[in-house]
């Protein structure tokens, strides 16, 4: 029953991150709170806590990525999220410390590994995709987030 199980919170996972990706917020995290915490994957966690941000829920993302910051702290894209969570009650010290402790993070990477933080901060953070799946601007980018995308183009 373990591999059935497994299963379950599998296909959850994927419709939850699927829903997530196609801008269908509400039926994705119904999903994604299907997933058994023994199961969550950080990719899971990083969706949920965006989703989350989406929809408004602020302080329910800020919980769920300050745990996956704490539980895999080399999860590069929960830090401008979190950031933004921070930015979104108003709580800017707490947002301005963690774009600065994600741009002392970057620092430390490797070219490689550099550009896959930038794709990945442009891909959830600064970006998203519309009704017709089609990539465009998120019409509002908070100071943090526009200082992280000048650091990202040097």
């Amino acid at each position: 029953t373990g591999a059935v199980e497994f299963a379950k919170v599998d296909i959850a996972a994927r419709l939850g991150m699927a829903y997530a990706q196609s801008g269908h917020y509400e039926q994705a995290l119904g999903y994604l709170k299907q997933v058994a915490p023994a199961y969550q994957t950080s990719d899971v966690r990083f969706q949920t806590g965006l989703t989350q941000l989406e929809l408004g829920e602020f302080k329910d993302a800020i919980e769920t990525l300050t745990d996956l910051i704490k539980d895999d702290d080399q999860y590069a894209s929960a830090y401008p999220a979190l950031a933004r969570a921070y930015e979104q009650t108003q709580q800017y010290e707490a947002a301005s410390e963690i774009y600065w402790s994600f741009r002392g993070f970057i620092n430390q990477l490797s070219k490689p590994a550099v550009r896959l933080c930038q794709i990945q901060f442009l891909s959830t953070v600064i970006f998203r995709p519309d009704r017709n799946n089609a990539v465009s601007p998120k019409p509002s980018v908070s100071q943090g987030e526009q200082s992280l995308f000048q650091f990202f183009r040097k």
